[in-house]
């Protein structure tokens, strides 16, 4: 009983564990358009911590001068597990 009752135990974590991963957030500009001068990917552990860094008072400050040099389009999607 014990061996089974340990099996299920192990079991549901297992499940468990693999339910709260979330895939990771890659942030990329736009392929379609205007062909982009530079290009940057950055990976994120979530869509949340993604848009915390946008959200940032550096990000915002940094905003500032990089809006007088260049265009922005940023995209953020989830990758697949």
């Amino acid at each position: 009983m014990a061996i089974v009752a340990g099996f299920g135990l192990g079991a549901v974590s297992i499940h468990t564990l693999h339910a709260q991963a979330k895939p990771p957030v890659y942030t990329v500009v736009a392929l379609e358009g205007a062909p982009a001068k530079r290009l940057a990917i950055q990976q994120w552990e979530s869509m949340e911590k993604a848009k915390a860094w946008q959200g940032s008072k550096e990000y915002k400050e940094n905003r500032k001068i990089g809006d007088k040099y260049a265009k922005f389009r940023i995209l953020a999607v989830e990758g697949a597990m």
